[in-house]
Formats: C-alpha cells, sequence, structure tokens
C-alpha cells in the first residue's frame, strides 16, 4: 500500500480509557491497541467509509467500553453499601421490637400497681375525729355517702391526705379545691345541690338560700361563698360557678 493511500491518526484519550482498551487488546490476542482499534474499524465498517466515520465509530466504541465499566463499578458500589447496611438495619429492627415489648411490660405492670393501689384503699379504714373499733370497717367511699361531704380541715389522724382524695376522686366524687382545703362531695349530693343552686334559687339573700337547702349543703354553700368560687348574677337573678369545672 502506498504513503498516498495511508493517512496517520492522532487521538486522545484519558489514561484509564487507554489502560482498559490495552488490556481488552491483549486478552483478545492483539500485540498493540492499534491492532484492536483497527480490527473494531473494520468490523464495524464493511463498506467504504470516510475518515469522519471511522473516528465517530471509535469514539463510540470507546465511551460504550468506558460506560460498561462505570455500570460494573456502581454495581459493585451497590453491592458493598448494600452488605454493609443491612446487618445494621437488621439490628435496629431487633432494638425496636425489644422497646415495643418493653413499653407492652411497662403498661401491664402499672396496671396491676393501680389495681393493687385500689384494693388496698379500699380496703383501708378512715376514722374521721373520733373511735369506731367496735364498728365495721367501713371505706372512704362509702363514709362519704353517709356523710355527703367531707371537709379536709375536719380530718384527723390521717397522714397520707393526698391519697386519700385522690382515691374519692377516682372513685367518682366530686373533689373541690376550696380556701386553705378540699371538699369531697358525693356525687348524688353534689348533683342535686347545684341544681337547687344554679336553677332553682333565685334569692340573693343567703339567709335565704340557707332555708332551702339541707344543714349539710347549708354548710357546703358557705364554704364556697367564702372561697370565692360561687357568685350572685343580679340580672339574671341567680347563683353561679366561677369556672366551669364547678358546675360539672
Amino acid at each position: 500500500m502506498s504513503e498516498d493511500s495511508e493517512k496517520t491518526l492522532v487521538l486522545k484519550i484519558p489514561s484509564d480509557v487507554y489502560d482498559k482498551l490495552l488490556e481488552k487488546s491483549k486478552k483478545l490476542g492483539y500485540r498493540e491497541v492499534s491492532d484492536y482499534i483497527e480490527a473494531l474499524i473494520d468490523k464495524d465498517l464493511g463498506e467504504p467509509y470516510s475518515i469522519n466515520e471511522r473516528i465517530s465509530r471509535l469514539e463510540n466504541a470507546i465511551n460504550e467500553i468506558r460506560r460498561g465499566d462505570v455500570g460494573k463499578l456502581e454495581s459493585h458500589l451497590m453491592r458493598r453499601v448494600q452488605d454493609l447496611v443491612n446487618p445494621v438495619a437488621a439490628e435496629v429492627s431487633k432494638i425496636n421490637l425489644k422497646i415495643a415489648e418493653l413499653i407492652e411490660d411497662i403498661d401491664k405492670l402499672k396496671e396491676r400497681i393501680e389495681a393493687l393501689e385500689k384494693t388496698s384503699e379500699e380496703r383501708k379504714t378512715y376514722r374521721y375525729g373520733y373511735e369506731a373499733r367496735e364498728k365495721p370497717r367501713k371505706t372512704g367511699i362509702e363514709r362519704l355517702k353517709e356523710e355527703g361531704v367531707i371537709f379536709e380541715s375536719e380530718l384527723k389522724g390521717l397522714r397520707d391526705r393526698d391519697r386519700f382524695f385522690s382515691y374519692l376522686d377516682r372513685s367518682g366524687a366530686k373533689v373541690i379545691e376550696a380556701r386553705d382545703e378540699r371538699v369531697a362531695v358525693d356525687r348524688d349530693l353534689w348533683n342535686s345541690f347545684k341544681e337547687k343552686l344554679f336553677e332553682e334559687i333565685t334569692a340573693s339573700n343567703e339567709e335565704e338560700v340557707e332555708r332551702q337547702l339541707s344543714r349539710v349543703e347549708v354548710k357546703l354553700f358557705k364554704k364556697l361563698r367564702e372561697s370565692g368560687l360561687i357568685y350572685y348574677d343580679s340580672i339574671e337573678k341567680k347563683w353561679k360557678p366561677v369556672t366551669k369545672s364547678l358546675s360539672q
């Protein structure tokens, strides 16, 4: 072949791409990278072609090789990441399961403690300033049902008053935070009292109000009045509670 029929082509490519072309050409049995590239051109172009077509096809071939290597690298990296993440995810899942079991055990324990406290409170005898050894023991809620109203200032010999009033509240009594003390009212008595005071009685004079109430209700009315928990509305001519919770 004459010199006029051959041309020299200089192609600049990244060194890493060249190394991959060299490695692949050796695997296929070519002595030089140029021999491998010529073989690619001869294989892909079976008819007369221009130098631009050769260059374009060669660049496409190189790009395909590069993309293939990048794809393999990406796949390899993804597998490595999954190998690292999967054990951690499994441990996190185990920890979450243990936490859920612990929360469930705590809830069960709280229910048992509350049941034991309620049983203990119901069996305990509360005395209100007098001895009752000869009488059958009564629970706090039974005593409240019998007396109608219990004033904290009248409790004698009772150490844990907070626990006592909390027990009455859970048992359905109406517990009122009055001035200097708490007052527990039997629920039936309270419903009857507030209907009289807030719905039926229209008099503002306290003596007239007290004539329409029972002895226990009068005592409760005076405590609410001096504590500033109720007031008389002269426009509507009714007694009203200061807070909405007091009317419940």
